[in-house]
């Protein structure tokens, strides 16, 4: 939510020992997320921020630099970590793709991934474009561990973000699941053992919580669970989806590389997003790899750095994770 509840929230997750900040264009919220970063007194490089792509700026390295550098611009900062296309449903994913690569290689974003794609999205691309994503980013928690994916995602060499780790809260307190047996057990809360599993499996976690008391407790510092703790909680996987943004992981590639979009941002994005907007058509766009030219130079201060080929990402995602234990 933009405002100063937003700006507080970073703040606070930052002090309580956080260094990832994921957000998007969509949320609307991006110059909250820069002031609160710039008020926590943290150096930029001591962050690793995350922002994404909307749908309706799916196209060509033009139409998605102009993206990328409001982003940039609104986020107060040279570059980002890593940037993600949304959603597969802006459609035309081998020209944005091979765009967001030309925009990592001049040093707008040190890596760059994908969000809400499928098994057959992720597996397609991976095969029809230079370079599998370095990073996925979607629904993975207790009650839905995505197994399948997770296991594809390895075989590539693809990072996870796990989005919506506590499930959003719906199966906190519930007869549904044994989590509060196991949290009661250990005396922590559900949500601390959400996120703690997540990290226990080598992926990023990003809960949300706008107060501050739960933005800390999320953090899941100070413990660790057993095997038997962890294969108790992989017993409760279910199937649960909590996002409707999820839906798009059913998403066909044929659909994901048609030039028009007839999703809304707000669509994409479990209704945060912007009203819905036409992509820009140019001429010479076609279905396949991006023709734009070359991106340019480096981003002042991002150092010129190359993200790597194929999930070369990952080194430098663990040493995150790691830091968040």
């Amino acid at each position: 939510k933009p405002g100063a509840e937003c700006r507080d929230a970073v703040r606070a997750a930052l002090r309580s020992g956080y260094r990832l900040i994921d957000t998007s264009a969509t949320y609307n919220n991006e110059e909250d997320v820069g002031l609160g970063i710039s008020t926590a007194g943290l150096r930029r490089e001591d962050v690793f921020l995350v922002t994404k792509l909307p749908p309706s700026e799916h196209g060509d390295l033009e139409d998605v630099r102009e993206a990328l550098e409001g982003s940039l611009k609104r986020l107060g900062t040279s570059y980002v970590d890593l940037y993600l296309i949304l959603s597969p449903k802006g459609g035309n994913i081998l020209d944005t793709w091979e765009a967001m690569l030309q925009l990592r290689d001049a040093g707008l974003a040190r890596a760059v991934g994908v969000s809400n794609f499928g098994l057959v999205l992720l597996d397609v691309l991976a095969k029809a474009s230079r370079e599998p994503p370095e990073v996925a980013q979607f629904e993975l928690h207790f009650a839905n561990q995505q197994r399948p994916l997770v296991a594809r995602c390895a075989a590539l060499g693809v990072a996870i973000m796990a989005a919506a780790p506590l499930a959003g809260g719906r199966l906190f307190g519930s007869a549904q699941t044994s989590l509060a047996v196991l949290a009661a057990r250990k005396s922590r809360s559900e949500a601390e053992l959400a996120v703690r599993w997540c990290l226990q499996r080598g992926f990023a976690a990003i809960p949300k919580s706008k107060v501050a008391k739960r933005v800390e407790e999320n953090a899941a510092f100070g413990f660790s669970l057993s095997a038997s703790d962890m294969l108790e909680i992989g017993r409760l996987d279910r199937g649960y989806s909590a996002c409707r943004a999820s839906r798009a992981l059913e998403m066909s590639w044929d659909a994901a590389v048609d030039e028009v979009s007839g999703v809304s941002d707000d669509d994409a994005e479990d209704g945060k997003g912007q009203p819905r907007r036409r992509r820009k058509k140019r001429k010479g766009k076609g279905k396949g790899k991006g023709k734009g030219g070359p991106a340019g130079g480096s981003a002042p201060g991002s150092g010129g750095g190359k993200g790597g080929k194929g999930g070369g990402s990952a080194a430098r995602w663990s040493d995150m994770v790691t830091g968040l234990r």
